[in-house]
């Protein structure tokens, strides 16, 4: 994606419902929580200088098609919002940086993590879960993917 590794830091953060999950003999529940997060800590006293933070939910450590979807969406923030191509109150800023990954590269982990089923099984559990990351649906993801020139590298 060509982002400077200088100007970004990468974190992970802790999944606040893991441990429950693990914990519980059955667990239901909606997850509306970020996979990622971006911040741009610019202020005028740093004179832009100070990096940009992309932090990854630790969970998606362990699910890689899922952690390349958000590390490639959250570096669309630095480019799109860090580089000052968009504004963060434009109304579909999170869509279109869905839509760079597709441009840059990277959609078809965008894509295939964009609805996920799962089905598991251990010694004490067994069930299934629906996943959805991101905010695109499938559908555009498939006709982005389709009209996208793909890029010839050299």
């Amino acid at each position: 994606m060509k982002v400077d590794r200088k100007s970004v830091e990468l974190e992970a953060f802790p999944d606040e419902t893991q441990e429950l999950q693990e914990m519980l003999p059955s667990w239901r529940g909606q997850s509306a929580g970020c996979a990622g997060l971006y911040f741009h800590p610019h202020t005028e006293h740093d004179g832009g200088k100070q990096a940009m933070l992309v932090t990854i939910r630790a969970t998606q450590l362990d699910d890689p098609l899922s952690l390349v979807a958000t590390i490639a969406h959250e570096l669309g923030h630095v480019i799109l919002l860090g580089g000052g191509l968009l504004h963060h109150k434009t109304p579909d800023h999170e869509p279109m940086t869905d839509l760079l990954t597709v441009f840059l590269g990277l959609g078809i982990f965008s894509a295939n993590s964009s609805e996920r089923f799962k089905q598991y099984q251990d010694d004490r559990r067994q069930g299934w879960s629906m996943e959805r990351l991101g905010y695109l649906p499938q559908e555009v993801f498939g006709y982005a993917l389709g009209i996208c020139p793909r890029k010839v590298r050299s």
